[in-house]
């Protein structure tokens, strides 16, 4: 298991009126997931309650979905006793963006967005 690192996210303001994007320190687990040919870095970024929540692509901070939802979705499709890893449901939620935009979109779309994180 890797260890927990802190990592910058693009934020919105909280006013209304002013459409700045500020940067926020956020927590997570490092998760490297394959998209098409390539390995890409992704974060398990922790919520509140300790636990992961949110799937992070880790250069740019964009969240890419939810963990608990790709949770709830394993449960619906393969029953209640389906219980997903954080591992797992990153991967479920990977593959579903790959397979409705495919695998040059969504890379193309991560090297577009402006880096944050060094590797």
């Amino acid at each position: 298991m890797s260890k927990i690192v802190a990592f910058n996210v693009p934020v919105k303001s909280l006013r209304a009126r002013n459409r700045t994007v500020m940067i926020d320190q956020r927590r997570g687990r490092a998760c490297v997931i394959t998209i098409g040919d390539r390995a890409v870095r992704f974060m398990l970024q922790y919520g509140p309650n300790g636990k992961a929540c949110t799937l992070a692509h880790f250069a740019s901070g964009y969240r890419f979905g939810s963990l608990d939802d790709a949770r709830v979705r394993a449960m619906c499709a393969l029953g209640h006793h389906a219980r997903l890893t954080d591992r797992q449901a990153a991967e479920s939620l990977v593959a579903r963006v790959v397979a409705k935009l495919g695998a040059a979109e969504v890379l193309a779309k991560l090297d577009a967005a402006p880096v944050l994180n060094a590797e």
